[in-house]
């Protein structure tokens, strides 16, 4: 069980105007881990900062020095509590793919759990193979960053997404997945358009997916934390092609792919689009 928490922003990165102000959220981060999360139990935290843009500076300063100090600051004071947690940084690629030699010096108990690496299957679109080779130099550097025993954890997407245009952030506690038999049906028939189009391109595209799962699992011997995300696809009613396939890459990434595919397929609890 892995808890989750915002370490440096609310509802949206872009909403950080100065990284000045990103230090000020170290209290905090600190006060709500051993207030809420301390005596929880579970296994860890999970948490994002200010990276999840397509800039790699606010002002004068850099996203990558300005979260790693946060980071390395308010990690130092929890692990001072409970030193053996699992601590995992969610980073987003996107703003400091350029500044490695300073995410390089992130605290090397946390786990940094990388996102948005660039082709699929790190982004949303299967169909987006374009910079494919890139995706992979970039990801067998971050995968021994800071040398061989690099805690290293990734998220693959190319599943589905929440639709933001229409998301609301849920104001205090609620039962999750708690919905009419009717909202379900709803939801599954207009989802069901976005499986398709992904299905297709996962018939077309799930050995770059494979590939991807090797160079990461050799890159680590074996010790790797993946981790696929599926957005409002609403998995609890129906267990679609695509995610099984995935996960089943998780298991066994060294099957020939053309035999792993119809293995999965016919399942008796795969649906397709």
């Amino acid at each position: 069980m892995i808890w989750g928490y915002s370490w440096g922003w609310v509802d949206g990165c872009n909403n950080i105007k100065s990284l000045d102000e990103l230090a000020a959220f170290e209290d905090g981060i600190v006060a709500k881990y051993e207030k809420e999360y301390k005596n929880l139990g579970g296994d860890g935290i999970y948490f994002q900062s200010v990276t999840e843009v397509g800039y790699d500076k606010i002002g004068d300063k850099t996203i990558a020095e300005a979260v790693t100090d946060l980071v390395n600051r308010a990690a130092a004071r929890i692990f001072e509590m409970t030193p053996d947690l699992e601590l995992q940084f969610g980073l987003h690629a996107t703003s400091v793919k350029n500044r490695l030699e300073v995410i390089k010096q992130v605290d090397p108990r946390i786990r940094i759990v990388w996102e948005n690496c660039g082709a699929f299957p790190f982004c949303y679109t299967p169909c987006n193979i374009k910079d494919f080779d890139n995706t992979v130099d970039f990801v067998k550097t971050v995968a021994t960053l800071r040398g061989e025993g690099e805690r290293f954890g990734a998220v693959t997407k190319g599943l589905v997404k929440l639709d933001w245009s229409r998301f609301e952030y849920a104001d205090g506690p609620y039962a999750i997945g708690v919905a009419s038999k009717a909202m379900k049906a709803d939801r599954v028939r207009a989802k069901a358009k976005v499986w398709k189009y992904i299905q297709a391109y996962w018939l077309s595209y799930a050995d770059k997916a494979q590939e991807m799962v090797r160079v990461m699992a050799e890159a680590k011997k074996g010790d790797l934390y993946v981790t696929p995300l599926i957005e409002d696809g609403m998995f609890e009613e129906n267990i679609m092609f695509p995610a099984a396939l995935m996960c089943e890459l998780l298991w066994d990434p060294n099957t020939d792919i053309k035999e792993l595919m119809p293995q999965v397929a016919l399942r008796s609890y795969i649906d397709f689009a």
